[in-house]
């Protein structure tokens, strides 16, 4: 068990009609911290007692009771797969909605803020251009766009079609590629998180096999030759740089 859960009563302050709030109390034992988080319920001590604090509470206080076992449950599963624990991971588990842990776009949309928050704009963007991607390709084989799309549906016989028809629609493999290596990466991220089993990774050996893109070497034409060779460097570094290229140009590429 990585944090110790369980239901409480904060009788720190009580309210005017007696009551207290009944929160969840999350305890790490690594990090030696507790934090409390609240279950949206107010009661007195007599009615707390009646419907957590006993073994079988009566049949007017069961939908309190299971009620607040759902708050419990959830918050065991959080912790369960949070490894290492961390309070703030636990909580992005613990307020997600049913479902999320599953879903390639949830974590595709997660990954996407992570990067935006850490500035890394062009990595973002290729994210979300691999998902926009793949949900395309599955709107125009099924008519509907997914709002779930559950990462065991993710196979290498999905990621095959993904690419042809990629490359039927005109796409580079250099673009092919870059996109299912973002989907990759998403798999990846979602194994080292303990949402999903490693069993139903679709990439590698005997599976789908990422395509290698060939870099695309485009000539200079002679009119851009031109207006760089008559260019006029800023600085004194510009103008070495400038000097190196147009004699490795005139020695048909010879390195320096």
């Amino acid at each position: 068990m990585k944090a110790d859960i369980s239901i409480i009563l904060d009788t720190r302050r009580e309210k005017k009609d007696e009551t207290y709030p009944v929160k969840l109390r999350v305890y790490s034992s690594f990090l030696q911290k507790a934090k409390i988080y609240s279950t949206g319920y107010d009661m007195t001590k007599r009615k707390f007692e009646s419907v957590w604090q006993t073994e079988k509470p009566r049949k007017i206080h069961q939908d309190e009771r299971n009620y607040l076992d759902a708050i419990r449950v959830n918050a065991v599963d959080a912790a369960k797969n949070t490894d290492p624990f961390t309070f703030e991971l636990f909580e992005k588990k613990l307020y997600r909605r049913k479902g999320d842990s599953k879903n390639v776009i949830y974590h595709y949309n997660q990954r996407i803020k992570y990067f935006i928050d850490l500035k890394r704009f062009g990595t973002a963007e290729t994210y979300d251009l691999s998902l926009k991607s793949i949900l395309k390709f599955i709107e125009e084989v099924k008519g509907t766009k997914p709002t779930n799309l559950p990462f065991n549906n993710i196979t290498s016989s999905f990621l095959q079609k993904y690419e042809n028809f990629m490359l039927e629609k005109g796409k580079s493999e250099t673009t092919v590629s870059m996109y299912v290596r973002s989907l990759r990466a998403v798999f990846n991220h979602a194994i080292r998180e303990n949402e999903i089993s490693e069993d139903i990774y679709p990439f590698g050996k005997n599976k789908y096999e990422i395509p290698v893109g060939g870099a695309v070497k485009k000539a200079l034409s002679k009119n851009q030759i031109k207006i760089l060779f008559n260019a006029k460097p800023l600085t004194p570094e510009q103008e070495k740089a400038k000097d190196f290229w147009f004699f490795s140009f005139i020695c048909s590429g010879m390195n320096i």
